[in-house]
């Protein structure tokens, strides 16, 4: 998909109920990420916040680590590792909110702030997320060449 198509597919509410796809070997991957993330941490919500956000972490009985929010920062950006499948000139990004929810006000501000007012973001429909625990939009930008 490039930009235009991103920006249809988000629509003027910046919510995408349409199911983006990943290239088969890209989700084949994600598919293990998750599985060998699982072994370790007891969700990946859990994960998000004792790496990206660098909550510290304590361990369940089974030995699963789970996440101790403690200090750490509301927003964080990562460049999606598992892209959905967009034109080769579209950069996808990942906006993270240390919280279950999000206004959708308050998200508009933050991608502006990060990757300014050209970016294209969307969130998923509830039935569309791989991760429910932390609120995230989806941010594609054209790369500059």
């Amino acid at each position: 998909m490039n930009v235009d198509q991103l920006r249809a597919a988000a629509g003027p509410d910046h919510v995408c109920s349409a199911p983006l796809a990943r290239l088969p070997r890209v989700e084949r991957a994600y598919a293990t990420y998750k599985e060998l993330t699982l072994r370790v941490y007891a969700t990946m919500e859990d994960f998000l916040l004792c790496t990206l956000f660098k909550c510290s972490f304590a361990e369940r009985s089974d030995g699963k680590r789970f996440a101790v929010r403690i200090e750490a920062p509301e927003w964080a950006c990562s460049r999606n590792a598992f892209p959905y499948d967009v034109a080769a000139d579209v950069e996808h990004w990942v906006l993270w909110r240390n919280k279950a929810a999000s206004s959708m006000k308050l998200t508009a501000q933050q991608v502006r702030e990060n990757f300014g007012r050209d970016a294209v973001w969307f969130v998923n429909v509830p039935a569309q997320r791989s991760v429910h625990g932390l609120h995230h939009a989806h941010v594609f930008v054209k790369r500059v060449r």
